[in-house]
């Protein structure tokens, strides 16, 4: 499976990206709080949901 990307929020106020390779996905975030990155994930649902249940 090749990289997958996503690209949660970008303006002003933080940018958020995942990478996903299908293994391991990695969340770039800058500026937004943890319940912002909470509404963003439920926005992308399969592509986290995998490592969600990891947590």
């Amino acid at each position: 499976m090749g990289l997958r990307f996503s690209v949660l929020s970008s303006g002003s106020t933080g940018n958020a990206t995942l990478v996903a390779n299908g293994e391991t996905t990695l969340m770039i975030d800058a500026g937004f709080s943890a319940k912002r990155i909470d509404e963003l994930l439920g926005n992308v649902g399969s592509l986290v949901k995998r490592s969600r249940e990891s947590w």
